[in-house]
């Protein structure tokens, strides 16, 4: 009885773990892929073209938060948009060319924010993401700016570096994550300009500390960011190789209840051959009888 509960617990154990590292996504397109599935469920037949729409997101994606809006590819185009702290000028277009677009735009606070790789910088501000798709069938679109650049306003929701002279730099990161730094807007240092969708953040770099003065208890954000990084990369590897362990105990235990049992119906069939004393009549198996039948005999008159 024992063995037979013990597949049956590493497969529950196994299911247990995958279930808990798929719950948590890692991928900062998965995020994008979730917030793009709930951003759609806003849209019903009764709703309005430019008007902002709060996504609700499950419990597991705590920390980024949403909005949402429908815009007419030509409206866009002709008046562009102010959604938030993203201000789309006169000229922006999308490609492919569609009738009607989605825009989704995308807060992300501690500690999704820490799954893109900024080693020698710290944030100063949440990531902010623009991402457009087609209304109709879902679709990703690239947005296209004419003349003016997307200007994205960090003012109210950074945490500007008060020593002389550190300057705020902006980061724009790609749809496949690589890291771009530059100067922000010469208007104002809480001001960010990009001419692509992506995700967007201000950040600045990272102070070289005395290792003294770390071992007393220095460190700073942009350490607390890599080490949030490490773990996340470190518990997946871990969660990955502690699967693959219990997959191939369970492999084996299966393997051995498979033998055991063949083991087990060849002693049976043995036994049985015996008690009916089975012997081979050419090319067949038949029962035989034994030796101990009454021999005849020729009776005399």
């Amino acid at each position: 009885m024992g063995f037979r509960s013990f597949p049956l617990l590493l497969i529950i154990i196994t299911s247990f773990l995958l279930l808990i590292h798929a719950d948590q996504p890692s991928d900062p397109r998965l995020i994008d892929h979730l917030v793009r599935d709930h951003s759609f469920q806003c849209y019903t037949n009764h709703a309005k073209t430019a008007l902002l729409y709060p996504v609700s997101l499950p419990s597991n994606l705590s920390g980024v938060t949403a909005h949402t809006a429908r815009y007419r590819s030509g409206s866009l185009r002709r008046y562009g948009a102010q959604i938030q702290e993203f201000h789309l000028f006169p000229g922006t277009d999308v490609r492919p060319y569609v009738h009607r677009l989605i825009l989704v735009l995308e807060t992300w606070y501690h500690p999704w924010s820490s799954l893109y790789n900024i080693s020698g910088f710290r944030l100063l501000s949440p990531i902010l993401g623009i991402l457009a798709y087609d209304a109709t069938n879902r679709s990703e679109l690239d947005i296209f700016v004419d003349k003016r650049p997307i200007s994205i306003d960090f003012t109210n929701i950074s945490k500007t570096p008060s020593s002389n002279g550190i300057r705020p730099l902006c980061a724009y990161f790609d749809m496949h994550g690589n890291l771009s730094v530059y100067d922000p807007s010469q208007a104002s240092l809480s001001v960010c300009e990009g001419f692509r969708q992506g995700h967007y953040a201000l950040l600045m770099e990272s102070l070289v500390v005395p290792r003294k003065k770390k071992e007393e208890g220095g460190g700073g954000d942009g350490d607390a960011s890599e080490k949030r990084w490490k773990f996340v990369v470190g518990s997946s590897v871990v969660g990955g190789l502690l699967v693959a362990v219990l997959l191939g105990l369970l492999c084996v235990a299966l393997v051995q209840g498979k033998k055991k049992t063949k083991m087990a119906e060849m002693e049976r069939r043995a036994y049985e051959l015996e008690a009916l004393q089975i012997a081979m009549v050419g090319h067949f198996m038949a029962p035989t009888a034994g030796g101990t039948r009454t021999m005849p005999t020729i009776e005399n008159d």
